[in-house]
């Protein structure tokens, strides 16, 4: 596997596309159910993953 980069639409900044949000600016750069995803790929239920965010905010 190998590091990619993107650039934040906000202030342009290279970032890691291992955040999820610029590290300069703090953009969100995916939106959260897309980060769980790519970092959990054995997860398929939606159930789950909604679980793992609501823990995640309490």
């Amino acid at each position: 596997m190998s590091l990619g980069y993107v650039e934040c639409a906000h202030c342009g900044e290279r970032v890691g596309t291992y955040y999820v949000t610029c590290p300069y600016c703090g953009y969100r750069l995916m939106d959260a159910m897309q980060a769980i995803g790519e970092a959990l790929p054995e997860l398929v239920c939606e159930d789950a993953i909604l679980a793992v965010m609501k823990e995640e905010t309490e």
